[in-house]
């Protein structure tokens, strides 16, 4: 392939140089976005809702369990042997709805099948009794309400 010579438009080009191949190394970045705070907001909610749920008996199987289509906070055995998906949602205050508005009729489409596929492929128990629950957390880590809301779903 020619290169064009300037000036003189597409009608005339050069031949290309020959030479070395130089191969050109371009460093890969990630084109998603950074959301370190997001995150580290609901990773400290988290933590404290599994704190407060361990401490009343319950017992944490997995956390962030995800697939393509979703993703599941916490994966609990209550006490009576059921099995809680719990969805933590963080607010630092109730403007806009606070923390409960944000769990839909769409999220929890997408909660109920990745629930199913834990119970298949990563419990391996698919028939196993499952219910919804929801911890709604408004504030910060130093300051916060804990909102604990059974079978949401």
């Amino acid at each position: 392939m020619g290169r064009r010579e300037q000036g003189r438009g597409n009608a005339q080009l050069k031949p290309a140089r020959a030479g070395p191949v130089v191969p050109v190394v371009v460093p890969v970045v990630p084109a998603v976005p950074s959301r370190a705070g997001a995150a580290a907001a609901a990773h400290w909610a988290e933590e404290r809702a599994a704190q407060r749920l361990s401490r009343e008996g319950w017992r944490v199987l997995a956390r962030n369990y995800r697939l393509r289509g979703g993703e599941l906070d916490l994966v609990c055995e209550d006490e009576a042997g059921v099995v809680v998906i719990v969805e933590v949602k963080q607010r630092r205050n109730a403007a806009y709805g606070g923390a409960a508005y944000a769990i839909d009729a769409r999220k929890l489409t997408r909660l109920r099948r990745t629930a199913a596929h834990f119970l298949a492929y990563g419990l391996k128990r698919p028939d196993a009794r499952m219910r919804f629950d929801a911890v709604l957390i408004t504030g910060s880590e130093a300051d916060h309400q804990f909102v604990h809301l059974r079978d949401v779903a």
